[in-house]
C-alpha cells in the first residue's frame, strides 16, 4: 500500500453513510483530548481540524484516505504526544529521549509553528537532569495539561513526576501558567481529564498512585488504583461517562525485582469500576511468557472505547512482536500467556513508549506500530475482531488522537524529524 494524497481514495469502499450530531461532540485524544459544540474557528484551511459539525460514522470500517505529509519539527523528537484542544487546534509535544528539554508545536494557518518551552538543569528553575516523556491532556474550556518524567541520576532534587499547566493552549500555548512536582519515585508521569470534573487533571504515577490537581495549581486529593508494583511502566486514560465519573483505565508491565520491587509481577490491568467493587488487578500479559517486560524500556499501549467507557484495549512491543489483549468490560479476552501477535516484527522504534492507540466513533480502536521502517494501523473491537493491516507511510514511534468524528490524527518520526498526517475514516 502507498502513501496518498488526502484527496485520493484509500482504498476502493461502498457509499458512506453517515449520522448528523446536533449534540456536543468530545474529541477523545492520546491524552483525553476534549471539544464541544462550536468547533474551531475557521483558520485552518482545508485540514478540517476541530470542525464539529462534522458528521459523525454510525461505524467505523477503516481509513479512506491518507492526508499529506506535514513538517512539524526539524529535531529528532523522541516520544512524542498530539492532543487537540477545545477549538479544534492541535498541539504536538516532544522530548529528546532522556535529554533535559520538552518542546511543543502548535498547528495554525499558516502550518506548524513552536519550539522549547522548558529546560531542566541543576539548581535552575526546573531542578532536574533529566525531563522526558510528556503526555498532553486538553478539555473543553482550552485548558492543557502536560505531565512529564524527571529525573536526577545527574544531580538536581526533581525526581518523580513533573506537571505543566497552561491556561488557554489555544491563544497562549508558549508559556504554561505554573509547574508542580510529584515525588512517587522515579517513573512515568501521566496526565488524564475527566469533563465530569472540568478545571481537574489526575496525574497517575507508578504502582497506580494518583495526585488530583485543580487550576490553580493545588493538589486537592490523592489515592492508588491498585495495579500492582509497576515502577514507571504505566500508562492511564480516563472514559468519560454522561452525567458521572469517568471509568479509570491503567495498564503496566511488572517490574523486575529491584529498587525495594519484589513482587515479579505479570503485566496488570485495572480500572476504577473494578476497585470500587473490591476486585484486584488482572493479568493482560504473563511475565512468564514475555519475560523481557521485566526491563524498564517496554512500556503499553492503551485505549478505551466511546461506546462502552468499561472496554480498554492494551498492546506492546513484545520480543514476540506487538502483542494485544482486550479487556471488554467483564474480562481480559486472551490469555494472559498466549496473547495474539498482530506483527512478529513490529516494534515502537524507541524505548519507554508503547504502540499508539485510537479510539474512533461506533466502538473500536486503531493501534499504530512501526514494522520495516514503515507506520502500520490495524482496527481492533471490543468482541476481538479486527481489520486488515493498514500500511500508511515510512516513519515510527507514532502517536495518534481522534477529533472525535472524521479524522485521526498521526504524529511520527521519520529520519531524525517530526511529521504529520490527517487520516480519513471510512466509515458505514
Amino acid at each position: 500500500m502507498h502513501e496518498r494524497g488526502n484527496t485520493e481514495k484509500y482504498k476502493m469502499r461502498s457509499k458512506t453513510r453517515y449520522t448528523t450530531v446536533v449534540a456536543c461532540v468530545f474529541a477523545v485524544a492520546a491524552g483525553m483530548a476534549f471539544f464541544g459544540c462550536g468547533g474551531g474557528d475557521g483558520d485552518e484551511g482545508d485540514s478540517g481540524d476541530g470542525d464539529s459539525t462534522n458528521p459523525v460514522p454510525t461505524h467505523v470500517v477503516g481509513i479512506a484516505a491518507i492526508g499529506a505529509e506535514e513538517s512539524v519539527s526539524g529535531i529528532d523528537g523522541a516520544h512524542p504526544d498530539i492532543a487537540m484542544d477545545s477549538q479544534g487546534k492541535l498541539h504536538i509535544a516532544l522530548d529528546k529521549n532522556r535529554g533535559t528539554e520538552l518542546f511543543l508545536y502548535h498547528k495554525g494557518a499558516s502550518g506548524w509553528a513552536g519550539g522549547l518551552f522548558a529546560s531542566a538543569q541543576p539548581g535552575g528553575t526546573y531542578n532536574a537532569s533529566r525531563m522526558y516523556i510528556p503526555i498532553l491532556a486538553t478539555d473543553a474550556a482550552g485548558r492543557a495539561f502536560l505531565s512529564c518524567t524527571l529525573g536526577n541520576k545527574g544531580g538536581g532534587l526533581y525526581l518523580g513526576q513533573g506537571l505543566f499547566y497552561f491556561e488557554d493552549i489555544t491563544t497562549s500555548p508558549v508559556s504554561p501558567t505554573w509547574f508542580q512536582t510529584t515525588t512517587d519515585t522515579a517513573g512515568t508521569g501521566v496526565a488524564a481529564v475527566d469533563p465530569y470534573e472540568p478545571g481537574k487533571v489526575i496525574l497517575m504515577t507508578v504502582d497506580g498512585l494518583w495526585h488530583k490537581f485543580n487550576s490553580f495549581g493545588n493538589e486537592v486529593s490523592e489515592g492508588q488504583l491498585n495495579v500492582g508494583e509497576s515502577g514507571e511502566k504505566i500508562r492511564f486514560k480516563i472514559a468519560p461517562r454522561s452525567g458521572r465519573a469517568g471509568v479509570w483505565h491503567m495498564a503496566m508491565c511488572g517490574i523486575k525485582g529491584l529498587d525495594g520491587h519484589t513482587s515479579g509481577l505479570d503485566g496488570q490491568y485495572q480500572n476504577s469500576v473494578r476497585q470500587a467493587a473490591g476486585r484486584p488487578a488482572v493479568s493482560w500479559a504473563g511475565r512468564g511468557t514475555y519475560p523481557e517486560m521485566a526491563g524498564d524500556y517496554i512500556h503499553p499501549g492503551i485505549s478505551i472505547d466511546l461506546v462502552n467507557p468499561e472496554v480498554c484495549y492494551i498492546a506492546a512491543a513484545f520480543d514476540a512482536g506487538i502483542s494485544v489483549n482486550i479487556w471488554d468490560g467483564s474480562r481480559m479476552l486472551y490469555d494472559a500467556t498466549a496473547l495474539p501477535v498482530v506483527d512478529a516484527n513490529g516494534t515502537v522504534g524507541i524505548e519507554r513508549m508503547g504502540p499508539a492507540w485510537a479510539p474512533v466513533a461506533g466502538g473500536g480502536s486503531f493501534l499504530a506500530w512501526a514494522s520495516g521502517g514503515r507506520i502500520k494501523m490495524k482496527l481492533f473491537h471490543s468482541d476481538g475482531t479486527s481489520g486488515p493491516t493498514l500500511d500508511i507511510c515510512d516513519g515510527h514511534r507514532a502517536a495518534m488522537c481522534t477529533d472525535g468524528s472524521l479524522y485521526i490524527h498521526l504524529a511520527y518520526n521519520k529520519a531524525g524529524q517530526v511529521y504529520y498526517r490527517r487520516l480519513t475514516l471510512e466509515a458505514q
